[in-house]
């Protein structure tokens, strides 16, 4: 595929991207990057933690990313902080957690490629959903696990829903 073909695809792409949001009534700042990647970042409420969450359409990688970086560094624990996300990703078919453990930087990914093909708004909002539900359902326990107040067996504990 050629690269305007790309641009016009991703274009379509960004556009169902922005309908989405709008149909879900997200206030959000749209804005394109050097790169030409397309982006709307946005912030959420959840149950516990505030959540930032960034999609990204890229038209030379034919790919949405929808991101949401956790509002805490986890630069202690490191190791117990890497074993964590691994147990935690190992639950999940969709999406994930990346650390960057230098930075202590949690980020939360699910990634849809579209080469080919276009993603319309009601799979953006499913992957939208599924981002807030995992991080939601997670980010208390890494930031336990970051302060250094539950270790790995409490971990397994509270993602199997039994008492730590």
């Amino acid at each position: 595929m050629d690269n305007k073909q790309k641009e016009l695809n991703a274009k379509r792409v960004y556009t169902a991207l922005c309908t989405a949001l709008d149909e879900l009534h997200l206030h959000y700042s749209k804005n394109t990057l050097e790169s030409g990647s397309m982006v709307c970042d946005f912030k959420m409420e959840s149950d516990d933690l505030p959540l930032s969450i960034r999609i990204l359409v890229s038209p030379s990688a034919e790919i949405l990313s929808i991101y949401s970086s956790l509002p805490f560094a986890a630069k202690k624990n490191v190791a117990t902080v890497a074993l964590a996300v691994c147990m935690i990703n190992d639950r999940w078919t969709v999406g994930g957690y990346d650390y960057n453990y230098a930075e202590g930087e949690l980020l939360y990914r699910i990634n849809m490629l579209f080469h080919g093909t276009t993603i319309g708004k009601e799979s953006i909002k499913e992957a939208l959903y599924a981002t807030v539900s995992h991080v939601d359902k997670t980010n208390d326990l890494l930031y336990d696990v970051a302060r250094g107040t539950i270790d790995l067996e409490g971990v397994m504990n509270r993602l199997e829903n039994k008492e730590d």
